[in-house]
């Protein structure tokens, strides 16, 4: 493999290490399951579930997704199973 395979190599899986990856929580109650979301709860935050066509709004008033990091540093969102809803996480100011 020359130079110019290896640096797109390289490339490719910085990219999907970068990505994050969408993981799906049915029913929406069982998020109250995960580390993340236990974490996020713990420190105060206001969380919520933000339907599709609201997330840019959510976002300009301060909202973030709740990401959750694997063993690899990998990110993970959290989206319900109709691939409908994104929950997010806000400063509780």
């Amino acid at each position: 493999m020359d130079s110019k395979g290896i640096v797109g190599l390289v490339r490719h899986l910085w990219h999907d290490w970068r990505t994050a990856d969408a993981k799906i929580i049915a029913p929406l109650t069982a998020i109250r399951n995960e580390r993340a979301f236990q974490n996020a709860e713990n420190s105060g935050l206001k969380l919520h579930w933000t339907d599709k066509d609201s997330i840019r709004r959510r976002q300009r008033e301060g909202w973030r997704p709740l990401v959750q990091r694997d063993v690899l540093m990998r990110p993970h969102i959290f989206i319900d199973g109709s691939e409908e809803l994104l929950m997010m996480y806000k400063s509780s100011n």
